[in-house]
């Protein structure tokens, strides 16, 4: 009993300085992000900065901050620190690298081998050290949060896979909630989500499809509630308006097949539309926004044209599908520098270590997509199905996650996928790491009964 008692109190105590190891480590890192700006309050640049903070000076008893121009997420944190910026940028940074802090710790307690727990370790550092993704954490915008929501939700699942309880599950549901009010782009990934969570144990293990199905129900429910929460408060506040003109500028009018689809269905086509194609709607002093010539089409694009919008990308999805490939290369290479006002890439290590922190090339992003494929066999043939489920349909959702970014506005689209690709990084580290961890741990199990041969 003593023995084991003392393993008890080891594992115990290698839990406790992992933790306190992760919370330095998060602690430091947050700290280097806002070191020599705190004094400047990081003062805001962007347009969006300046939406969301109007929204959250509203207040939370106005209608007009739950269904206001922004997602949710960001002004009601803004608002519960009081509205200041410089207090909201030190809430997301230490939320973002605590969020990663606590995948780090998931994984050391689901992985039983250490290399696989030093590989999971290290690959999830790489990605958010990156100044491409950290330095959102500076800025009032819904990239950070994403981010950090996002690795709650990865976290949540994967201990879901490992301990499959009614806590654990609706842990799971709330961080995909809350990941789905950062972004609105983020709804139709998490609706992707949920058929896959209910579809899957239905095709893979039928017979215990139905009880886990009712398991998933309240979260479901929630995820659908969400989902239309987010639906209509883009349609409520017109906050698509701007990407929905933005596309049909610079990729429906360019378009004859496009063009002439989106004719049949009501858009209305002018000589002063015509003269939008390859424009953007803040392109000529936003002329698209406030030409009396156009006043029609506003109204039809205010009206229907995000319904449109969203049929054409079922309609044409090959067509949106291989649009949205033919730069990626591109997308994944560029490493947000615009965006770095406050010099975050002089502050923090280069996470790019012989590419372990993500693919950031096409060939990169095929040779991770390859290892992963094998890492899921290994974790099926280990008989962690569960884990292996839960992993192929977080793979799954990147993709859908990249298609959705992309297609929603043909505006700073590198910006749009910054969420993306960060997610998609963490998700193939975490998936590399699980596959090793499953090789080293069979290897082990056949290894023990032939010594005792």
């Amino acid at each position: 009993m003593s023995g084991s008692s003392d393993v008890g109190k080891a594992l115990s105590r290698k839990h406790r300085i992992a933790i306190y190891s992760l919370t330095m480590w998060a602690a430091v890192l947050a700290a280097r992000v806002i070191a020599g700006d705190w004094e400047s309050k990081f003062p805001i640049v962007f347009p969006d900065s300046f939406s969301f903070i109007k929204i959250a000076d509203r207040g939370f008893l106005s209608p007009h901050f739950w269904f206001g121009e922004r997602p949710l997420l960001t002004p009601f944190i803004l608002r519960s620190v009081g509205g200041g910026v410089r207090e909201f940028v030190l809430v997301q940074t230490l939320l973002y690298f605590m969020a990663a802090a606590l995948l780090c710790y998931i994984l050391l307690r689901i992985l039983k081998s250490r290399i696989a727990q030093a590989m999971s370790n290290i690959c999830i550092l790489a990605v958010v050290v990156q100044s491409r993704y950290a330095l959102w954490n500076t800025h009032v915008l819904s990239e950070s949060l994403s981010m950090s929501t996002s690795l709650l939700t990865i976290s949540a699942w994967l201990w879901y896979s490992h301990v499959r309880t009614n806590r654990s599950i609706a842990l799971a549901w709330i961080a995909s909630v809350l990941w789905m009010l950062a972004r609105d782009s983020n709804a139709a990934t998490a609706l992707f989500m949920l058929v896959c969570v209910i579809a899957v144990p239905r095709i893979v293990r039928p017979r215990a499809a139905r009880p886990l199905n009712k398991k998933f129900l309240p979260g479901a429910l929630a995820i659908l509630l969400i989902g239309v929460f987010s639906y209509v408060g883009q349609n409520v506040s017109g906050r698509n308006d701007n990407p929905v003109m933005n596309n049909i500028g610079l990729r429906v009018l360019p378009n004859p097949q496009l063009s002439n689809w989106y004719e049949s269905h009501g858009m209305p086509i002018s000589e002063s539309l015509i003269e939008r194609t390859g424009k953007n709607a803040f392109d000529d002093q936003w002329k698209m926004l406030n030409e009396p010539n156009l006043q029609q089409f506003r109204k039809w694009s205010r009206d229907s044209g995000q319904f449109w919008q969203m049929l054409s990308f079922i309609r044409f999805a090959p067509h949106w599908i291989n649009q949205s490939f033919q730069e990626i290369d591109s997308e994944l290479a560029y490493d947000n520098h615009d965006y770095d006002l406050f010099r975050t890439a002089q502050k923090l290590p280069d996470g790019s270590w012989l590419g372990i922190g993500g693919p950031q090339s096409e060939m990169a992003l095929l040779i991770w997509l390859l290892l992963a494929l094998i890492s899921l066999y290994l974790i099926w043939r280990s008989q962690h199905r569960i884990r292996a489920i839960v992993l192929m349909v977080l793979l799954l959702s990147s993709f859908v996650d990249y298609i959705v970014s992309w297609v929603g506005d043909s505006v700073e689209v590198n910006r749009h996928l910054v969420g993306c690709f960060f997610r998609t990084s963490i998700i193939l580290g975490v998936v590399l790491a699980c596959g090793v961890n499953a090789f080293l741990t069979e290897n082990r199990k056949k290894m023990v009964p032939s010594v005792a041969e």
